[in-house]
Order: structure tokens, then C-alpha cells, then sequence
């Protein structure tokens, strides 16, 4: 079984997939949610919210698709929980250990969620597309540290020493 697929943007998506219908849905899934990504670094996008929105469907899907889901997430929270219990806080910003990093991130979503809303993710993406968003790719500020003025933007807080607890370099 083999499978994989591309996103060229927010109206190009492309997959293949000569696997299960499961792993079909999930590439689908996975690439679809990456064309939403906007102003989203590889460990937030690509490699951690298109995680948990695929995660969130094959849930909501039932069947064999839930039961997938509910694998996946024990997967990525449990080599979360390992490396850090090994290694420390694990950095999201420096690291390049994608399934340690969407275990990270769904923890950060939930706590972020239960504190602000269910909404705090299309708030991100909003306050990335709006003036605030061009007012920071103009000022030339990388992309790793408008991440948490959008964060910061949608909790309506500074966030900084949140995401500094959990050994995130916030700058």
C-alpha cells in the first residue's frame, strides 16, 4: 500500500493512492486541510493541524474510519509523551520530529480550545489572512514568530509565556 498527494495551494490538490479506502480518505483528508493552512509553518500546518483535522473526521465518519482516527491519536500522543519524558520539552520550532510534534500540538489545541474556544483555529487563520497578517509579512517578520502574534491575536491574549512553559522558542 502506498499513497501520497500534494497541495499546490488553496485550489490545487492532488493524491494517489493505491491503498485501503482508509489510507485514501486520510491522504484526501490530510490534503485538503493543507490548502487551508494559511501563514502556517510546516510544524503547525503540514505536519500538525492537518493531523488533528483528519483526526477530527475519520472520528465523526464512525465505523472503521473512527477506529483509525482513535489509532492514530494514541500513536502521536504516546511518541509525544515518550520524548519527552526522554528528552524534555520538546520545541516545536526548532524540531523536525513531525509525530512527536502533532502529539504536541493537539495537547496545545485542546488547552487552547477549553480555554478559548472551539473557534481559535479559524480565528489563527483569519487574523494570518487579514491586515494583521500583511502588516507582519511587510515588516519582513518570519514566519515562526508571526505564528504567535496570530495566536496571540486569536486568544485576544499574549500567549507568550503559555508557549514558552512548554518549551516552545517564542521570540
Amino acid at each position: 500500500m502506498s499513497g501520497g498527494g500534494f497541495t499546490g495551494g488553496p485550489t490545487l490538490v492532488a493524491i494517489g493512492a493505491t491503498a485501503s479506502d482508509v489510507i485514501v480518505t486520510s491522504i484526501l483528508i490530510h490534503e485538503m486541510s493543507n490548502s487551508l493552512c494559511v501563514e502556517a509553518p510546516i510544524w503547525l500546518g503540514d505536519g500538525g493541524w492537518s493531523m488533528i483535522v483528519q483526526i477530527r473526521i475519520k472520528r465523526s465518519m464512525g465505523g472503521k474510519y473512527a477506529k483509525e482516527a482513535a489509532r492514530c491519536e494514541k500513536d502521536i500522543t504516546k511518541a509525544y509523551r515518550d520524548y519527552e519524558s526522554k528528552n524534555g520539552p520538546y520545541d516545536l520550532v526548532k524540531g523536525n520530529n513531525w509525530s512527536v510534534g502533532e502529539g504536541k500540538l493537539l495537547k496545545i489545541i485542546r488547552d487552547l480550545e477549553a480555554r478559548y474556544g472551539s473557534g481559535i483555529m479559524q480565528r489563527y487563520f483569519a487574523a494570518a489572512k487579514s491586515s494583521l497578517g500583511d502588516e507582519m509579512r511587510r515588516r519582513d517578520m518570519p514566519l515562526d514568530r508571526r505564528v504567535f502574534v496570530y495566536f496571540n491575536h486569536a486568544a485576544g491574549e499574549d500567549l507568550t509565556d503559555y508557549f514558552r512553559s512548554l518549551g516552545i522558542s517564542v521570540q
